[in-house]
């Protein structure tokens, strides 16, 4: 698509990374809690390849090294999509099991429950 137009290209790029924000939104049991989680989540998600994306059709006169200083964001956003989905697949345990109850806890799987994907794992 980017031999043709650059802004077919950027069209679809944002497209695509919009419709995965959004299935990853419907993943989530309750969507996204905070306005800051959203935020977060577009920073990381979606920003580390746009960057990329403008880091490469930079004129090459740029600089190389200035190029990887550019790109240096990107690992670190990446760094932070990995510890908040490290975050989310958390295991909790079930709502009916209480702190106090250890019998119940003992007996009950301990689970990622906020991630719709994983929840067909609660067969126990």
């Amino acid at each position: 698509i980017s031999e043709y137009s650059y802004v077919a290209a950027i069209t679809s790029f944002l497209g695509v990374k919009y419709l995965a924000l959004l299935l990853m939104r419907l993943d989530l049991t309750d969507g996204f809690r905070t306005n800051w989680e959203r935020a977060m989540v577009f920073g990381a998600f979606i920003l580390p390849p746009f960057l990329a994306v403008l880091v490469i059709w930079l004129p090459e006169e740029v600089d190389p090294e200035a190029r990887n200083l550019l790109v240096c964001p990107c690992f670190l956003l990446h760094g932070i999509w990995a510890l908040y989905c490290a975050h989310q697949i958390e295991p909790v345990p079930p709502a009916y099991a209480e702190e106090e109850d250890v019998a119940v806890q003992r007996h009950t799987a301990m689970l990622p429950r906020r991630w719709r994907a994983v929840q067909y794992l609660n067969v126990l």
